[in-house]
């Protein structure tokens, strides 16, 4: 009897041998790539983020960040990949005004702002920021 049990052991490792034989390299072969020599395109590298600022004009009288004599405001948004600029008008009625950049790739950018007594965001600036903007 002793000879029997080890016998069906010994078939019973075989048998889990042969299995495991015959599924390791379907394991490893599903991580193949099938070949292509080009590189691979990841979500990251396709992704692209928008970014949005509002401006709120100043009202005649208090606390204000943005000067009085402010007629426009210019937005630069710089990084690695490009620099896109917009320019807004101060609204008649002071109501707040958005920008939207669209289409940056992930990374840094520094966003500067200058202020404007034109309306046309051209001239000798009254006023200057920047910040750093991170699309992740």
């Amino acid at each position: 009897m002793k000879i029997n049990l080890i016998q069906n052991t010994r078939l019973l490792r075989l048998g889990t041998l042969s299995a495991l034989c015959a599924v390791l390299p379907l394991v490893l072969l599903s991580g193949c790539g099938g070949g292509s020599d080009s590189k691979p395109t990841t979500e990251a590298s396709r992704a692209q983020g928008t970014v949005s600022m509002t401006i709120k004009w100043p009202k005649p009288s208090g606390t204000r960040v943005i000067p009085q004599s402010t007629r426009s405001i210019t937005v630069t948004i710089t990084g690695a990949r490009g620099t896109q600029t917009q320019t807004v008008t101060k609204t008649p009625d002071g109501t707040p005004s958005v920008i939207t950049f669209t289409g940056l790739a992930l990374g840094s950018y520094t966003a500067t702002a200058n202020a404007y007594a034109t309306t046309d965001g051209t001239g000798t600036p009254v006023a200057t920021a920047n910040t750093t903007v991170n699309i992740t």
